[in-house]
């Protein structure tokens, strides 16, 4: 898929997938949630429902706030290989 933000281009078929984890919510049943990453640094969420009716998201998101994403759900090999963040600071897997 791709969309264009403030005049950046992203395509997730060109980028990185770094990590993804689902979630259920009462109104949109199953969400796919995917983190990625660009050949330049520029981070990105896409947030994917599992009801067809509803389209999928994209949120550019700073570095700061993928590196609290990935701590939120416990990607510690995705936090060590881009952001160099110990073992000994991270939460067990």
């Amino acid at each position: 898929m791709k969309k264009k933000i403030n005049g950046v281009l992203y395509d997730t078929a060109t980028t990185s997938l770094i990590a993804e984890t689902e979630s259920m919510t009462a109104l949109s049943g199953r969400l796919s949630i995917r983190l990625f990453r660009t050949s330049d640094g520029r981070w990105f969420l896409t947030v994917e429902p599992d009801n067809k009716n509803n389209r999928q998201q994209y949120t550019c998101i700073e570095p700061e706030t993928a590196r609290r994403w990935l701590e939120k759900h416990i990607f510690n090999r995705q936090i060590k290989e881009y952001f160099g963040i110990s073992d000994n600071r991270l939460q067990p897997e």
